[in-house]
């Protein structure tokens, strides 16, 4: 039996460094007490490319230095927009006292009793190496636009799914042969299981995923750790000769985005040749409230909010929608002195523009009250006044029409 900590989507970066860097850590500490033999982090370690002298570099190399201090460490090429081929290499160099492999490729790696890497040739192995105490197949990111380039673009997605799910079946074999031998399989990816939930709790039922649970338990691994979507979600059943198979993402290492569902943390897992078991390790991630509202906000629902959730110390934001004419209604400053124990606050407004009516042929009428009448009837108002108006404007000067308005003005006053 093997013990593994299962850590995904990192995103370090400038905007999530706090959060990335603060979570990460105590599951390392987490993982060295809980005695992990050796971590996997199944990709997106990055929010995007950075350069080497970034904060965010720094923290995450002295965080992957503490960890391979640890045990050995597995890193997962993710997506290509969070971490750009080549990103993770600088990270196989940090020299701790066990060793970091980067798999950038499809295939095989294993880990040795001497807590070593050895690495496949091609895309597996024939046979596993003497001396393994555990396998990985790896499978990172898939790149869909060479796949469209070979096949063409409307063709890629079922392409792209078919040969994946080949893929994984032909890992079969390879992982049937190491179970007689004791050694425990582990699958590694990175993206999307048709019907996953998003961490907004939207289900991904799109024709372009790569893979369904039925492609992933094909590979007859025990255990399958899955990195990119950012909510902890698994699926298992009892596989061939009654093993227990598991798949599962272990989510986002911390919360980076408002309006996110579930916990947030890393899996523990135990793996052995013939099942696999894993329990979630939470992270103190930071805690987020969203109030919305159809119209300005309802500073007496804020109130309620701040009594009822307890907003000290959590993440808050505030949205609405307004049409345009009332958008000097919202009280900013009012709705932050309410929320002033929030460790941030973050107000979005959207203001719904006016929708002026059109009359169809408005254009070829001949005079300007002829096409003031056809605008009155479509948006339903009465045209008199307006044409009283128009009619005033044709027949007065500017000064005689100001003084009109302002004798006008001048009786309503004195009645």
């Amino acid at each position: 039996m093997i013990r593994i900590a299962h850590l995904s989507d990192l995103h370090y970066g400038p905007r999530n460094l706090v959060e990335a860097d603060r979570c990460f850590g105590a599951a390392i500490d987490a993982a060295v007490a809980a005695g992990a033999e050796v971590a996997v982090l199944s990709g997106d370690a990055t929010d995007h490319a950075l350069d080497l002298h970034a904060p965010a570099t720094a923290r995450l190399a002295a965080q992957l230095r503490r960890l391979a201090d640890h045990c050995p460490v597995l890193m997962l090429q993710g997506t290509f927009s969070h971490e750009p081929p080549g990103t993770l290499a600088v990270f196989q160099m940090l020299g701790g006292r066990h060793p970091i492999h980067v798999a950038e490729r499809i295939g095989q790696v294993a880990l040795t009793a001497g807590g070593g890497w050895v690495a496949s040739s091609g895309w597996r192995f024939d046979a596993a190496p003497e001396g393994a105490v555990a396998l990985f197949a790896c499978v990172p990111t898939v790149n869909k636009a060479a796949v469209a380039a070979a096949v063409g673009a409307g063709e890629a997605a079922a392409a792209m799914g078919d040969q994946l799910q080949a893929l994984l079946r032909g890992f079969g074999p390879g992982h049937r042969d190491a179970r007689r031998r004791g050694v425990p399989c582990i699958g590694v990816s990175h993206g999307t299981v048709f019907g996953a939930v998003s961490e907004h709790g939207v289900p991904m039922a799109g024709f372009d995923h790569e893979f369904t649970e039925g492609a992933l338990f094909a590979a007859e691994a025990p255990a399958f750790l899955l990195g990119h979507v950012h909510r902890h979600q698994a699926w298992a059943r009892t596989g061939p000769a009654g093993r227990q198979q598991c798949i599962a993402y272990a989510g986002s290492i911390g919360r980076f985005h408002y309006g996110e569902q579930g916990e947030k943390g890393w899996l523990l897992w135990e793996v052995d040749a013939d099942g696999a078991t894993f329990r979630m390790v939470p992270t103190p991630a930071r805690r987020t409230v969203e109030l919305a509202f159809e119209g300005t906000p309802d500073m007496d629902a804020i109130r309620r909010a701040v009594d009822e959730q307890g907003i000290a110390g959590a993440f808050v934001r505030v949205r609405w929608s307004v049409a345009e004419e009332s958008r000097d209604q919202v009280d900013r400053k009012a709705i932050e002195a309410l929320l002033a124990d929030a460790a941030g606050i973050k107000l979005e407004g959207r203001i719904v523009p006016v929708q002026r009516s059109r009359a169809a042929g408005i254009a070829g009428l001949p005079s300007l009250p002829e096409k003031m009448r056809a605008w009155a009837e479509v948006a339903g108002v009465s045209a008199a006044p307006l044409l009283e108006c128009l009619t005033a404007l044709e027949q007065q000067s500017p000064e005689e029409v100001a003084a009109g308005v302002l004798e006008e003005k001048g009786g309503a006053a004195g009645r």
